[in-house]
């Protein structure tokens, strides 16, 4: 009887651990409004968010631009990164890649919307654009 107690206690601390693990800090993108910079002149942006708060919730896969590491698909987040305006790849992996292009002109924005899908050992991430979302109650985490 107290080993039953035991490992309901345990799987209640891992459950509980696991959840708070998953949970992004900082202001939202309404609070952090004076934070974040406008589009700097002769330069696009990539947005990339998550407002998934279930399915994968634990699983927070680096996102790539151009191949280099910027911030996490971190739930219910959003970062940017300012780069030149052009083509440019946008790619998260865990078991398997997701991967999106976009072509940018110069003061523009594109978004991408980072998911996370069931896999067979881990959560996989799916990107695709969006359109302009509600960003404004998400995390912001950012400028890359």
């Amino acid at each position: 009887m107290a080993t039953l107690k035991r490992h309901r206690l345990w799987a209640l601390a891992t459950a509980a651990t696991l959840t708070l693990s998953a949970c992004t800090d900082g202001p939202s993108v309404a609070e952090a409004r004076a934070e974040i910079t406008p589009i700097p002149p002769g330069q696009a942006r990539i947005a990339v968010y998550r407002t998934q708060k279930v399915q994968g919730f634990g699983v927070k896969p680096t996102v790539l631009v151009d191949g280099l590491p910027t911030g996490l698909c971190a739930v219910n987040s959003v970062f940017h990164v300012d780069l030149r305006p052009g083509r440019h790849t946008v790619s998260a992996s865990t078991t398997e890649t997701s991967l999106v292009t976009l072509d940018l002109a110069a003061g523009e924005t594109g978004y991408v919307l980072c998911s996370i899908a069931v896999g067979p050992l881990v959560g996989i991430p799916e990107l695709s654009t969006t359109e302009r979302p509600g960003l404004e109650a998400l995390i912001f985490t950012g400028t890359y």
